[in-house]
């Protein structure tokens, strides 16, 4: 009997629809297993949408694709960004010298008035010219600007941040590493069951406190985002909120 060809070509996994996804990351984040902060965990779970938003971040942490789907569209708007900014530097220039020209033809007249215009025309071709300087600065920064993998190489650490901020300003000192390698394992398990890849106290620590001090301003960011979001629902928050300090998390030693 002729041996069917294999089929070599690797499927890709249809996404399945976010509801269904955060249904069963909640009932599987509800087993007696992920209890390192009973409270906390308490809490998340009888509130939907914080719920919803810590299964958000997880999903988009936990499963690579939407990291890769992120990186290359932040590649792209990265040159699309280049395009922009390098089309709005030759228009200044251009501008600039067509300004130029304009004075030196007016300096030319002996009419009075042309003179006026002349100055004018000089000051304009001056402000295209600073201009022309501003977005070439801002050209110098936008390869840091978009660059994806500052937030981690083979997944999008930002997402740890974003669920550390939204639990902090809501728990403060309660909050642990434990209880967020809670949250990751729970959500490793929902996307791929058979997956033996386990989130330990140390590694979310270390992402987490990697990611912070090298995206000081995206960490910030998230942090007063997070805080505002609470604040338009709640006229407290515990304890005393320091951008500037990142609040201690409780880890064992490694």
């Amino acid at each position: 009997m002729a041996k069917q060809p294999r089929n070599t070509r690797v499927s890709r996994r249809t996404p399945e629809p976010w509801d269904k996804w955060v249904e069963r990351y909640l009932r599987i984040y509800a087993a007696p297993k992920f209890s390192a902060n009973p409270a906390v965990k308490e809490h998340i779970l009888a509130h939907a949408s914080l719920a919803c938003d810590c299964a958000r971040y997880v999903r988009r942490y936990v499963d690579k694709a939407f990291t890769l789907q992120e990186y290359a569209d932040k590649k792209k708007r990265g040159a699309d960004a280049q395009r922009k900014v390098q089309a709005a530097i030759d228009g200044m220039l251009a501008a600039a010298d067509l300004y130029r020209n304009m004075a030196t033809t007016r300096l030319n007249a002996i009419d009075a008035d042309r003179s006026v215009e002349a100055r004018e025309y000089t000051h304009k071709a001056e402000f295209c010219k600073a201009s022309a300087s501003e977005f070439m600065s801002i050209k110098g920064n936008l390869k840091e600007a978009y660059n994806a993998k500052s937030h981690g190489r083979d997944r999008d650490h930002s997402f740890i941040c974003r669920l550390y901020w939204v639990l902090w300003v809501r728990f403060g000192d309660e909050l642990t590493y434990a209880t967020l390698a809670d949250l990751m394992n729970a959500g490793v398990e929902t996307d791929a069951p058979m997956s033996q890849e386990i989130f330990a106290e140390d590694v979310i620590r270390k992402n987490l406190n990697n990611f912070q001090d090298n995206n000081p301003a995206l960490n910030e960011l998230i942090a007063l985002n997070s805080l505002a979001e609470w604040t338009s629902v709640t006229s407290s928050a515990p304890g005393s909120f320091q951008i500037s300090v990142r609040p201690p998390l409780t880890c064992p030693k490694p």
